[in-house]
Formats: structure tokens, C-alpha cells, sequence
């Protein structure tokens, strides 16, 4: 999977937090059909699918 993340890999906390909320927004972005809009929304769309729920209901 590719999520196209402009932010070139560093050791630095600032270029760190900038690739991880580009990628957020990339995973939000996918999943925005389900009605994930936030991080917690996220966290409850991961959990569950995990315990193999349908997401479709």
C-alpha cells in the first residue's frame, strides 16, 4: 500500500510528526467511506475489523 507521503524520511522530531499526521490523513482519506472522520473513529473502524465485524452495516 502506498499512501504518497511528500515528507522525505529524517531523524528529527518536527519532520517526524509531519510524515506521521500526512500519513494519518492518508489513512483517513481511505477509509472516509466507513465513516471514519477522526483518530478515534480510526481506532474503532481497526478494532473492528479485528474482531471481524462487517464495516458495511
Amino acid at each position: 500500500m502506498r499512501l504518497e507521503v511528500e515528507i522525505m524520511p529524517t531523524h528529527r522530531a518536527l519532520a517526524d510528526v509531519q510524515a506521521t499526521v500526512e500519513i494519518l490523513h492518508a489513512l483517513i482519506d481511505r477509509v472516509g467511506s466507513h465513516g471514519v472522520s477522526s483518530i478515534n473513529s480510526l481506532e474503532e473502524f481497526v478494532l473492528t475489523k479485528k474482531k471481524g465485524r462487517s464495516f458495511y452495516s
